[in-house]
């Protein structure tokens, strides 16, 4: 039986999920008023009891028959401390960081508030920074002035505190889980950008450290457009745009999957037309940078496609009892249900349009009779290992080579979880990671400023967070330099194998 694994990420959008790494700089600003006529604190307390009434009535874990002690307590708790922090909110920023906060508290990159339209006012000192092997770098200044740190200077504290400190009091607490590599990577250029936020106070002084030299810069903040925010950073932390396609490299191949959208079929029927030239290929790499999730099933596909379905089959946990995800019961999950049987019917075939109508028939019986999840959670679901030398053998001749970056998230966990246990060679960057949840849904909170989104069904079988993946061979460079990482590949990372 196929394992849910494989199933997990049916129907994530991978442009709401891409959306997780930047959410802080990435919107659309409206200059904020000195008066906007707009009572914040109002919109504060009633929005986030919105977003809490929603994780309650749909996410599965705000149902206590999941057992979800930890979801259940922040559920509450979250909220009590976020209408706290409402009573001192006067402006958009402030609204915005206390759903940030609440959405923050529950672990899982899914659950965010974004806005509908920015009304913060940006700030800088004239540099970003970012994250880079592990020191806080000057990434990109304003051009033409003098007297800021050259890009390269490594930011060594600001204030008396260390950057991971100054990190932890304005992104840790609103907007990434700083625990992990791959936000940490993402949301590091935010480290030296104002937004408005009244809950965190800015630096005045940071100490740099230059052609062996430290010096202590008083920072001069001015405003900034959130549209050059947006570009400044996208340079400070650049991401890989792969594109979708599958091209002959050296003696072997590439497929490049920037996302798991419909995108992926095209290049899954081009690996099926030169199928055979690929399996005898010395090696292939499944390029998955700048992928931030959509639909798992079409890397399984190409998975299956590669090695045999029998080989996969026997390589993947095994599954007794129902395994598919289990739907949270509410009549806003039906209709994602009912939506998913015409907008995703490409990527499901028609088996797994038809599996959907059950799920629909069956949501539609529970809602009369209470039943909160379908299939119920009283059906059991056993995964087990599978052997440790399982018999058969892979279509593919050669290596199998799995890039990633920080972008890796939702789906594409899904996929580097599949690829490695098959065996492949995982190079690149630490993937971001994700709870077992799955079928992301956002909706606009009732004051009409900012989106919530819930999780609606949860995948029965595994552990309670899939990821980070930390590359095999880690690469040293910048990922997303692509000709750089192939030469990389070719000159140094293949040879190295070849000589194991």
């Amino acid at each position: 039986m196929a394992s849910p694994i494989r199933r997990l990420s049916l129907g994530v959008r991978s442009a709401i999920v891409r959306a997780l790494a930047l959410v802080l700089l990435l919107a659309v600003s409206v200059p904020a008023a000195a008066s906007d006529g707009v009572d914040w604190r109002k919109a504060a307390e009633t929005d986030l009891t919105a977003a809490r009434d929603l994780l309650r009535d749909n996410h599965p874990a705000g149902h206590p028959a999941l057992g979800k002690a930890e979801f259940l307590a922040w559920l509450d708790k979250g909220h009590a401390e976020g209408m706290a922090r409402a009573a001192r909110v006067t402006n958009f920023a402030g609204y915005l960081a206390v759903l940030q906060a609440y959405a923050l508290g529950f672990g899982d990159g899914h659950i965010r508030a974004q806005p509908v339209q920015d009304r913060r006012a940006f700030q800088w000192p004239g540099f970003l920074v970012a994250l880079k092997g592990g020191r806080w770098v000057v990434a990109d200044r304003a051009e033409g002035e003098p007297g800021l740190p050259p890009v390269g200077a490594v930011l060594t504290a600001c204030d008396g505190r260390e950057p991971d400190v100054l990190a932890w009091e304005k992104m840790g607490r609103f907007t990434a889980d700083l625990r992990l590599e791959a936000q940490r990577i993402a949301t590091s250029p935010a480290l030296l950008v104002e937004t408005g936020n009244p809950f965190v106070q800015h630096p005045s002084a940071c100490t740099l450290e230059a052609d062996g030299k430290t010096v202590t810069l008083t920072l001069s903040w001015r405003p900034i457009g959130a549209e050059e925010v947006s570009r400044r950073t996208r340079a400070a932390v650049p991401r890989a745009a792969i594109g979708f396609g599958l091209r002959p490299v050296g003696e072997g191949w590439w497929i490049s999957l920037q996302g798991l959208t419909d995108e992926a079929g095209a290049v899954l029927d081009a690996v099926e037309d030169r199928l055979d030239e690929i399996r005898k290929a010395p090696f292939v790499v499944v390029d998955l940078r700048g992928n931030g999730g959509g639909n798992s099933r079409w890397t399984s596909r190409l998975a299956e496609t590669l090695h045999g379905r029998s080989y996969v089959q026997d390589r993947m946990p095994a599954t007794e009892g129902t395994c598919e995800p289990r739907w949270r019961v509410s009549a806003d999950n039906l209709k994602t249900v009912e939506s998913y049987q015409t907008t995703m019917a490409a990527a499901l075939g028609r088996m797994g349009v038809t599996a959907l109508g059950r799920t629909e028939s069956a949501m539609r019986a529970a809602l009369k009779t209470g039943e909160p999840f379908v299939p119920s959670l009283s059906e059991r679901c056993t995964v087990s290992d599978p052997p440790d030398a399982p018999p058969g053998r892979s279509a593919m001749a050669g290596r199998v080579l799995l890039v990633t970056d920080h972008v890796c998230f939702s789906s594409c966990l899904i996929a580097t979880d599949e690829f490695r246990r098959l065996g492949a060679i995982h190079v690149g960057g630490t993937t971001n990671a994700a709870q077992p949840y799955t079928e992301v849904r956002a909706v606009v909170l009732p004051s009409g400023h900012a989106r919530f989104s819930t999780m609606q069904a949860w995948a029965p079988g595994l552990e309670d967070r899939r990821g980070p993946f930390v590359p095999d061979h880690p690469y040293p460079g910048d990922l997303a330099d692509t000709a750089a990482l192939e030469l990389w590949v070719l000159g140094q990372l293949l040879p190295a194998l070849d000589r194991r």
